[in-house]
């Protein structure tokens, strides 16, 4: 008698085991529904803060200076960038934080590079901008890894100190935006 009683009550167990998982995978299956239309909604949002820091930058007539090579990689950067803060705002890289100091280092370094780019050429200035903007954002724990992209465009589109400023100021527009417009969704969820 005691062994089976043991047995129906390891067969309960079971039953209630699958039944648990059961569950929990038509939970995530609804909870995978719920998320795509938010990641829809949040890709909407990054076009948004792109569209905004491009007529940002047209309007200060960036591409009048550096030549139009210079502004799409900043665009690509930037576009990079918001779509991190707004389609993987858990990660790491979408810290506001992690935005703005990686991209003070790229305009930084990248500056720096330009300098060495007129005395050991392309190659070896590139290299340096790309190998010393990420170790300084790995030192820091700040990785952002579009901002890679900017000092390179220093060193490329030879990019003076006003770049620099530019690119701090654009760091925190797009924070900001994004900032703004996660606010602004969080409010219409809650609504829908």
């Amino acid at each position: 008698m005691f062994f089976k009683s043991k047995k129906m009550s390891l067969k309960t167990k079971s039953t209630s085991v699958i039944a648990a998982r059961n569950r929990t995978q038509k939970v995530g299956r609804r909870k995978l529904e719920v998320n795509i239309p938010k990641k829809i909604i949040n890709s909407f949002a990054a076009g948004l803060t792109i569209g905004i820091t491009i007529l940002i930058l047209q309007i200060v007539h960036f591409n009048l200076d550096y030549g139009i090579g210079s502004s799409a990689i900043i665009y690509s950067s930037v576009g990079s960038s918001a779509f991190i803060l707004f389609v993987m705002p858990k990660s790491r890289a979408a810290k506001n934080s992690a935005v703005i100091i990686s991209y003070v280092v790229a305009s930084i370094v990248g500056y720096f590079s330009y300098f060495v780019s007129q005395y050991s050429g392309l190659a070896v200035a590139s290299t340096i901008a790309v190998a010393l903007t990420g170790a300084v954002m790995i030192a820091l724990r700040k990785e952002h890894p579009p901002s890679v992209g900017l000092a390179l465009a220093f060193v490329l589109f030879r990019i003076d100190i006003y770049g620099i400023f530019l690119i701090i100021a654009l760091s925190f527009i797009i924070v900001g935006i994004s900032y703004a417009l996660n606010i602004l969704i969080k409010g219409t969820e809650r609504d829908i």
